[in-house]
């Protein structure tokens, strides 16, 4: 996403990623909510709607200024920490391989795990991963490491997405039944 004269303007990834989720799955004509693993009458993470929500999230995200606040009184963690964080996932840009630096793609996972750490109600285990491995990935990234190497490194410590697929189970699975 980029700013110009002051509009936000939606970069051709995001664009791309919302143009792969057009045509509706079975779940979306039936509605977006849907039993899944362990959650049951919630957001499905796969749908058309979930991508679009965590779109829209993320911008809200970064135009909050007091979530950095509320998430380090939840979590006994340091403002300070949190708030390097949230610029390293929702703001900075970085090298992801690509011709020029970008934004992470939007989650639908980490915005409800944002959202749960910010209101300080059903914070689950995977929301704590996501900061610690987010914390671990942006050291790593700063001492040398590429994003993607720094990724890879910090998921063998704090693997948030095995835990992510753990909680909302596992996708294909249930797809395939």
């Amino acid at each position: 996403m980029t700013v110009r004269n002051g509009l936000v303007e939606r970069t051709e990834k995001e664009y791309s990623i919302l143009e792969d989720y057009e045509s509706p799955s079975e779940k979306d004509e039936v509605g977006p909510f849907a039993e899944r693993g362990t959650v049951t009458g919630g957001l499905d993470p796969d749908s058309v709607r979930a991508m679009e929500h965590a779109v829209r999230y993320y911008d809200e995200i970064r135009s909050m200024s007091t979530d950095t606040q509320h998430i380090a009184t939840n979590t006994g963690l340091a403002k300070a920490r949190i708030d390097m964080i949230k610029r390293y996932l929702f703001t900075d840009y970085h090298d992801l391989g690509g011709d020029t630096p970008q934004r992470f793609d939007s989650s639908f996972e980490i915005a409800q795990s944002w959202q749960r750490l910010m209101d300080g109600k059903n914070i689950q285990p995977h929301d704590l991963t996501l900061l610690k491995h987010e914390e671990m990935e942006m050291r790593l990234v700063n001492e040398g490491m590429t994003q993607a190497q720094a990724h890879l490194a910090a998921s063998k410590v704090y693997n948030y997405s095995k835990e992510v697929d753990e909680y909302y189970g596992n996708t294909k699975k249930h797809k395939e039944r």
